[in-house]
C-alpha cells in the first residue's frame, strides 16, 4: 500500500439486540455481502455471550472478529 492509502474499515456491533439464532441470520448476510466491500475490511463486534459462535461463523472469511466491553454504570446500555 502506498504511503498515505488508508484501508476503509466497516464496523458493526449489536450490543444484547436479538437472539443467538437472529445473530447467525445477521451474520450470514453480512458474510454474503463482504464481497461488495471489495477494499474494505470488515470487523464484527458481537455480544461477549455471542463471541465463540460468530467466531465459529465467520472461520475461513474474511471477516475480523473483535469485541465489547461492558458498561461502568448500570442501566447505561
Amino acid at each position: 500500500m502506498a504511503s498515505g492509502e488508508r484501508t476503509p474499515l466497516i464496523a458493526g456491533n449489536w450490543k444484547m439486540h436479538g437472539s443467538l439464532a437472529e445473530s447467525h441470520k445477521l451474520v450470514a448476510g453480512i458474510a454474503a455481502g463482504v464481497a461488495d466491500a471489495a477494499g474494505a475490511r470488515v470487523l464484527l463486534c458481537p455480544p461477549y455471550v455471542y463471541l465463540t459462535s460468530v467466531a465459529q461463523w465467520i472461520d475461513g472469511s474474511d471477516i475480523v472478529l473483535g469485541a465489547q466491553d461492558l458498561a461502568e454504570q448500570i442501566g447505561t446500555g
